[in-house]
């Protein structure tokens, strides 16, 4: 079974820009980098995700039907916003966060590098995804619900929604269906 360290988290700059802020905030905003307070923030967050229990997860972990995936697209959502509207909004996604980890619906997630490559064949690599898109993935939860219903009403929360972001709300499944597929034909065979 392959198993995958967790990456470690980087220290964020400081600057001008303070909050006391839930870590989470900077899965949808690279605004956070520029808090003073987000390398502890962060790494107290990191250390909760990289406990003993959780260090080197196999990456075929079991997976109930009960977990979803929460897409957080547009990484632009705070362009134009003052400072203290900057804060306002980081509170609120620090508190939606604080409610669904104390409800016990946060499993995982973290934010994305705004840089990466496409891989579309073995000598297929392109630059991207690109960060300033509508569609650029800022950061993912994994949720716990009851269901897909659920699931979208949690989602629903996101105050990056009034912002011009959008979250693709996705269950997640033990195998792919496309191997669950495959495994029929040739069984059927």
């Amino acid at each position: 079974m392959l198993r995958f360290p967790r990456p470690a988290t980087p220290a964020a700059p400081a600057s001008s820009v303070s909050c006391l802020l839930s870590p989470v905030s900077c899965l949808l905003s690279p605004v956070l980098e520029e808090c003073p307070c987000a390398s502890d923030l962060i790494r107290r967050f990191d250390e909760q995700l990289n406990s003993p229990a959780g260090d080197n997860l196999p990456m075929t972990a079991k997976i109930t039907e009960s977990e979803y995936l929460l897409l957080f697209r547009g990484t632009t959502w705070h362009h134009g916003l003052s400072p203290e509207e900057l804060q306002k909004n980081l509170a609120r996604f620090s508190v939606w966060f604080e409610q669904l980890r104390t409800e016990g619906k946060f499993r995982s997630g973290h934010p994305l590098v705004h840089d990466g490559k496409i891989v579309a064949g073995k000598d297929s690599v392109t630059d991207g995804p690109f960060a300033e898109s509508k569609e650029a993935i800022a950061g993912f939860f994994i949720i716990r619900a009851e269901s897909l219903e659920q699931a979208v009403e949690i989602a629903k929360g996101c105050p990056g929604l009034g912002y011009g972001q959008t979250v693709e709300v996705r269950p997640i499944a033990s195998e792919a269906g496309e191997l669950q597929s495959a495994r029929r034909r040739v069984n059927a065979s």
